[in-house]
């Protein structure tokens, strides 16, 4: 059997099951009647980089290690950009792989530095561009952009740069999904692998930037908008549903189609500025002033790497330069250590800043620490916002029961669930680890630019060789897909997986399965001007602020 998974980055039945009923999405209405499907329930955050990892691995974000954008650095407070080295368990095409199948992995994030497996991998998410490495084997880049010159392995939003995202994401979606699916026949036809997967991230990104011209019901709606930012999102699921039909009818009889998404997606108004908020509270100290010294290293960088470009070699020393972790830099310098008791990473978790764990750390551990954290646990999930009145947290987790497995080096304290109102926007929040800066009033606002953000509730659709028609799925967790493809493909999941197949029990003790490449190996793989453009997708996509 083949299997087949297309990943829809962000794709949510709220937007699938209307466009079904008014006729726009024929193909998902096959799905819907031809095959099984059901919600999909994602990783705790609900992120894309916890949420595919699990995808790959069958694991929960507590023992693959990937949790976030960025990770902390073990005794430090600095930041580090995740990838694939971060990654601590084997993925599902390592384990096919190692079993004699032909794998195929086209842009799955968090996959960059590619690691060798038996067949290819196109890097996704993180991976800088394509001057980069970010094919196995190395020479497939060149065979790839021959084949596809316009193969886009990163949007270039350029939203830090003052660029509206709205408009470059009308202009390039269609181009971009084109692009991706010409890159997947090629590959396909190419290199013929048993097990095939390729994400589309297009609707993510649209849905973020876009979701407020498309919904009338939205806060932020403006009914003057220009007709293609009113129609992307619509458009862009249409694209989509017509890759699922022509890989439908390309498909025989011993093909598996699985469709499904990392995370929902709904309307979002409001952010959440965590910082702002411990600072209120007293609990987060800055040195010198609200943010001062994050804006001065800001400056400072610019301004050396506009003076290193004039050298020669310049432009090399410059991207090392912003490649150092200027934005975990910065964040570490405006914060005064000594007097911060907690405060929100950049990897949007809670950390107390704890003696003997941390450099500075000024919370005794024990009765302290654990006082500490019930303490924030009790005022963040009765906090409400003064401009709307709304709940601005769902839950505060623990993090050792919300990222228990061992994968960490070190876990993160406490993580905050944003409130999701079933009804209003503005009572749904979006999570910011800015720090207050001078004049600076007030812990929430609009969450403008972006006016769209995740949900649990992601899409599962299989249909082909082996699924009864019409079967509604329910309990289906992102971390049951792997150990599914690896039944499906006829290898036997590992036991000790946290996710189980849905279409039946094979599940078995795998000998030898691979373990991930050595950390020291993916990390000498990724280098500084890699990092400074993994950092700029982030600061675009409003994932670091």
């Amino acid at each position: 059997m083949k299997v087949i998974v297309l990943g829809l980055d962000g794709a949510t039945f709220e937007r699938i099951l209307p466009g079904v009923e008014r006729g726009d999405l024929p193909a998902f209405a096959r799905l819907l009647r031809e095959g099984a499907w059901g919600t999909l329930r994602s990783t705790l955050p609900a992120e894309s980089p916890a949420a595919w990892t699990t995808f790959a691995t069958g694991v929960g974000p507590g023992r693959h290690g990937i949790y976030g954008f960025m990770l902390r650095r073990p005794t430090a407070y600095e930041y580090d950009i995740g990838g694939s080295h971060h990654v601590r368990t084997p993925t599902l095409w390592d384990i096919a792989g190692a079993e004699g199948l032909r794998v195929g992995v086209i842009n799955v994030p968090f996959t960059y530095p590619p690691r060798p497996v038996h067949g290819f991998l196109v890097a996704g998410m993180m991976a800088p561009g394509t001057r980069s490495k970010f094919t196995w084997p190395p020479e497939l880049r060149a065979a790839l952009l021959r084949a596809v010159p316009n193969y886009p392995v990163s949007h270039g939003l350029g939203r830090s740069r003052g660029v509206d995202p709205r408009a470059v994401l009308a202009r390039n979606f269609s181009d971009t999904i084109a692009a991706r699916e010409h890159a997947m026949r090629w590959l396909d036809l190419r290199c013929r692998p048993d097990l095939l997967i390729c994400v589309f991230t297009v609707l993510d990104r649209l849905q973020h930037f876009l979701w407020a011209d498309m919904d009338t019901g939205h806060p932020a709606h403006q009914p003057s908008a220009p007709p293609e930012y009113r129609e992307a999102i619509s458009a862009a699921y249409r694209q989509l549903d017509g890759v699922i039909a022509r890989t439908l009818d390309a498909a025989d009889n011993e093909t598996l189609l699985i469709v499904l998404s990392d995370h929902g997606f709904q309307a979002v108004a409001r952010t959440f500025y965590v910082n702002a908020w411990l600072a209120d509270r007293g609990y987060l100290a800055l040195t010198g002033g609200r943010g001062e010294p994050a804006g001065w290293t800001h400056r400072a960088a610019r301004m050396a790497r506009r003076v290193l470009a004039r050298l020669p070699g310049g432009s090399v020393l410059g991207d090392r330069l912003r490649a150092r972790h200027l934005i975990s830099a910065a964040f570490v310098r405006a914060i005064d250590w000594r007097r911060t008791r907690a405060w929100f990473g950049l990897d949007r978790a809670l950390w107390i800043n704890v003696a003997g764990r941390d450099p500075a750390g000024c919370v005794r551990p024990g009765a302290d620490y654990e006082a500490l954290r019930a303490q924030l646990i009790a005022e963040l999930e009765s906090l409400r916002d003064p401009e709307t009145g709304h709940r601005v947290a769902a839950k505060v987790h623990r993090g050792e029961a919300a990222l228990a497995g061992g994968g960490l080096s070190v876990v993160p304290d406490l993580l905050i669930e944003p409130a999701r109102d079933a009804d209003d926007p503005n009572g749904r929040y979006v999570l910011s680890e800015q720090l207050p800066t001078a004049g600076a009033r007030g812990f929430a606002g609009p969450s403008a630019p972006v006016s769209g953000y995740h949900t649990p509730e992601g899409i599962l659709l299989l249909c082909g060789k082996g699924i009864r028609a019409g079967r509604r799925l329910t309990g289906a967790s992102i971390a049951d897909v792997a150990p599914t493809i690896l039944a499906a493909v006829g290898v036997g999941a590992p036991s000790t997986l946290d996710g189980k197949p849905l279409l039946g029990e094979r599940q078995t003790d795998v000998e030898g399965a691979p373990q991930p490449l050595a950390r020291t190996d993916a990390e000498a793989a990724w280098t500084e001007s890699d990092r400074a453009a993994a950092e700029q997708q982030l600061k675009d996509l409003g994932y670091l602020d």
